[in-house]
């Protein structure tokens, strides 16, 4: 299978679970905008996708929508010293969901992108660590 067969199989997988998931969101429109945001991000943070990233963006994002819709958004606990001292990652964050923001009609509160924060920290540093491995 080439690349993009490949992909397109992953998709359908992933919008079927995401189906059987969400409640009120367009599994598919939730799939398509949601990885552009991400395709942005990385492309901003100078990050590949890979599988990885890209399954728990996309199930922790439509889920984190649904619980914005619901007025049900995360907590988090010393939010105003992940923002200080992940500042850029959090304002690309914030800026790229900008559009996720207005085709859904909400507000994701910081709370929330902060846990997309750590979700990308575990993951570069997972990555690095990769690297360190194979020298």
């Amino acid at each position: 299978k080439n690349a993009y067969e490949r992909r397109s199989h992953i998709q359908d997988i992933i919008i079927n679970i995401l189906s059987k998931t969400l409640t009120f969101l367009n599994p598919e429109k939730a799939y398509n905008i949601l990885y552009e945001i991400l395709k942005k991000i990385t492309k901003d943070l100078n990050e590949d996708v890979d599988d990885d990233i890209t399954l728990k963006f996309l199930f922790h994002c439509s889920c984190m929508i649904e619980r914005v819709i619901r007025k049900d958004a995360l907590p988090y606990s010393n939010l105003k010293k992940l923002i200080n001292s992940k500042h850029y990652i959090f304002s690309i964050l914030r800026k790229n969901f900008e559009i996720a923001e207005e085709i859904f009609g909400v507000n994701i509160p910081d709370t929330e992108l902060a846990y997309i924060v750590e979700m990308f920290e575990t993951h570069s540093d997972t990555l690095l660590q990769a690297e360190w491995d194979t020298l």
